[in-house]
């Protein structure tokens, strides 16, 4: 995806030239959420068909891959099915 991104580029009137970089996304849930459970409906609602389609209709390339940051076991066990076979280890 990194070359598709380097594909794109903007040169301003002072003649600098500006070539795009790859996007990354994230999504958490805080420790100290006040409601846990309707943050897992709303991580839930991204990673699901519907939330590809709301990314894609908005102008966004549907991802395939999920990277998990730290702590993989703090993944809510709700979201761990939507995550497992899409996912590449982040260390």
């Amino acid at each position: 995806m990194q070359k598709w991104y380097e594909t794109a580029s903007y040169t301003n009137p002072r003649g600098q030239t500006f070539r795009g970089a790859y996007a990354a996304y994230a999504v958490t849930i805080p420790v100290a959420a006040t409601s846990p459970a309707a943050a897992e409906a709303f991580v839930r609602l991204l990673l699901s068909e519907k939330g590809m389609t709301m990314f894609e209709r908005a102008g966004f390339q549907r991802f395939n891959n999920l990277r998990v940051a730290g702590d993989q076991t703090a993944v809510p066990e709700s979201l761990r099915p939507l995550i497992m076979g899409r996912r590449d280890k982040c260390e």
